[in-house]
């Protein structure tokens, strides 16, 4: 079937069948023209799929090499695609690929390896930055070691793979600074949202009136109960959390009804070119709302707070909610929107936080104690 339109839609759709196999979504075309190629695309794309998950199917019936290629399709169907930031999770698998070879056998993928792997990523230089920045430790960690070791262990888990010359992941981390988010304060929140653009100021204000990871702002509507004031996500291990909205997060949810029957948070589009939410160069109608990117809203920030002069980072929106909540209602209520599955995490972040105010406490309760001097005249008298 070819492309067609929907009446809750202003997209183009497609629907065609390979191998018995049903694939059908959004082109996110709103020309005819533009969806045809983008539903050709859309096959090529799935014909290559179902060849990688056949090769799987047939490694894992003992039938061919159990290749890397073949662990991360079949990673990706399973899991994968369902975390959070599938587009970075994607991307790093992608890396890995590309880097060692989808034809590489799971068992040829040793300690040497990784650690050869790992010092070429870290003479990178970070993207968008000073050419003298290499990547930092904790981005290392995350794009090579970490990435790899959950398809390891996926297949280990799952799959009742064994390795026996599995690397040793730990002895290859690198160690990372144990940076204290900083709280962006008031008068920086809001030069920033106002040097951002439309749609994607929106998201900056939504993340920090509910404390949610950049990765995490870019819902559907389907996730969203406006009745109940919540939002269903998804975390990074891919289980999911609700999470509670308040008015501000409401009051920004309010202002993007009706700009798009799928996406929360869109953008108009001024100018011509560009990539849109897929990642592949589309030419985009001036006027018309698009879905903000995960990579758009970076670029959009980072122009931001460089305009301006500061030193802050996305992910310090989360912090400052995070602070507040433990300033109020104390960690047990931080550690609930903030999502993390342990307490020790949050302690971990924002038990400084606590520190403050008892030493505020402390502050304040110090005048009404006698001095030492004070002392020394009740005794004489």
């Amino acid at each position: 079937m070819s492309v067609f339109k929907r009446k809750d839609s202003p997209y183009f759709w497609y629907e065609f069948r390979l191998q018995c196999l049903r694939f059908r979504g959004s082109t996110g075309k709103m020309g005819r023209r533009e969806a045809e190629i983008e539903e050709r695309a859309r096959k090529s794309e799935a014909a290559r799929e179902i060849e990688r998950h056949a090769a799987a199917e047939k490694a894992f019936r003992g039938q061919g090499a159990l290749t890397l290629g073949a662990c991360i399709a079949r990673y990706w169907l399973e899991k994968g695609q369902f975390l959070a930031g599938p587009e970075t999770v994607k991307h790093n698998l992608k890396r890995i690929a590309d880097h060692f070879g989808e034809h590489r056998a799971m068992t040829e993928i040793h300690d040497a390896d990784i650690a050869a792997w790992v010092a070429q990523r870290r003479a990178e230089k970070a993207w968008g930055r000073d050419k003298s920045t290499r990547v930092q430790n904790g981005t290392v960690n995350r794009t090579t070691i970490d990435a790899l070791r959950k398809i390891f262990g996926h297949a280990r888990e799952s799959w009742k793979l064994p390795f026996p010359t599995e690397p040793s992941w730990s002895k290859h981390r690198l160690k990372e600074r144990e940076t204290i988010g900083a709280e962006v304060k008031r008068i920086d929140q809001q030069q920033i949202a106002e040097a951002m653009p439309e749609g994607y100021r929106e998201i900056w204000l939504f993340s920090l009136a509910t404390g949610l990871r950049l990765a995490e702002c870019f819902m559907t509507w389907s996730q969203i109960d406006m009745e109940q004031a919540t939002a269903t996500l998804t975390q990074k291990g891919g289980g999911q959390r609700q999470v509670i909205l308040g008015r501000a997060a409401m009051a920004i949810l309010a202002t993007q009804r009706g700009r798009d029957p799928e996406h929360v948070f869109t953008y108009i589009c001024r100018r011509r070119g560009g990539k849109g939410l897929t990642g592949r160069d589309e030419r985009l109608i001036l006027g018309q709302s698009y879905p903000v990117s995960y990579s758009g809203l970076k670029s959009a920030f980072r122009r931001a707070v460089a305009h301006l002069g500061l030193k802050v980072r996305f992910h310090d929106a989360r912090h400052t909610m995070g602070s507040a909540i433990t300033r109020v209602k104390g960690l047990k209520a931080a550690q609930r929107q903030l999502g993390h599955a342990r307490i020790e995490t949050t302690a971990k972040f924002y038990a400084h936080v606590l520190d403050d105010e008892l030493r505020d406490a402390l502050d304040a309760a110090a005048p009404h104690i006698g001095t030492v001097d004070d002392g020394k005249k009740r005794e004489s008298r």
